[in-house]
């Protein structure tokens, strides 16, 4: 079993919309051995539901997907195989957070897009349909990535 950590801020907008869509990727092509997880690395959105315009945007994409915001742990970095991080503020917080269990594993998910930039945080940006199809482009690249690199791993 491979498992794929998402990573954002709060686990309330990014990370859960890349949770949502990487976990239909993963089943729609047959990708049984992949466990899917999001998490956050703030404590204060813990137990939040998925923010109402990311919620909103999920829906109008054909995601029916209910999510409550989870802490980032340093077992959830032990525990996987890739952590895939929104932008370099969380890329450093999952360094901090996972310590030597990290190195190696933490990468950006806007690495796997065409542009190659960071996923902006929409919170701030207030364009979640944008963050939307760069997280869906970012993991179809992703799921490219570990078709390439991971096969054994990921057909169960």
């Amino acid at each position: 079993m491979f498992c794929v950590c998402f990573v954002c801020l709060g686990n309330i907008c990014r990370s859960p919309m890349a949770e949502a869509v990487f976990t239909r990727m993963c089943k729609e092509s047959g990708m049984t051995g992949v466990k899917v997880k999001s998490r956050g690395t703030l404590e204060s959105e813990k137990g939040r539901p998925v923010y109402m315009p990311a919620a909103k945007v999920l829906k109008d994409n054909g995601y029916d997907f209910v999510h409550f915001s989870v802490t980032l742990t340093k077992k959830d970095v032990d525990d996987a195989g890739l952590v895939l991080v929104m932008d370099s503020s969380n890329y450093y917080d999952v360094l901090k957070i996972g310590g030597a269990a990290a190195q190696g594993k933490v990468k950006k998910l806007g690495a796997f897009t065409k542009s190659g930039n960071d996923i902006e945080d929409p919170w701030y940006t207030g364009d979640f349909e944008r963050t939307f199809s760069e997280i869906k482009e970012g993991c179809e690249g992703f799921a490219y990535f570990l078709r390439a690199n991971h096969a054994g791993q990921i057909y169960g």
